[in-house]
């Protein structure tokens, strides 16, 4: 499986139980996780981006919609699986994920 197949699988399976290791077990200890379009964040470190799942859960599992490339994809909502609700991209480095783009703009 995928590095960001895994990162879709974790953040869903976060969603579902409350359980984020799954996809906190990914990450790099200076990972960062930057979101554009939202006033959130960013988050640097392994950490701060647990402490900032657990302090505001995402309340909708991702579906991926399509792939821009090995690290990349186009994602909606569970809630509205049609509907095109962003973009994820991964930057991955020695398997382990680096940073995390989430950008929500351009689909508002």
């Amino acid at each position: 499986m995928r590095v960001l197949d895994r990162h879709v699988s974790g953040f869903n399976e976060g969603v579902r139980t409350g359980d984020w290791s799954a996809m906190l077990e990914q990450l790099a200890d200076d990972a960062e996780l930057e979101f554009v379009g939202i006033p959130v964040g960013p988050f640097a470190g392994k950490d701060a981006i647990a402490e900032a799942y657990r302090a505001q859960p995402p309340d909708d599992e991702l579906v991926v919609l399509g792939r821009l490339g090995e690290s990349s994809v186009v994602y909606a909502w569970l809630r509205e699986p049609a509907r095109a609700a962003g973009e994820l991209h991964l930057t991955v480095e020695d398997g382990r994920v680096q940073r995390i783009r989430v950008l929500y703009e351009q689909f508002s």
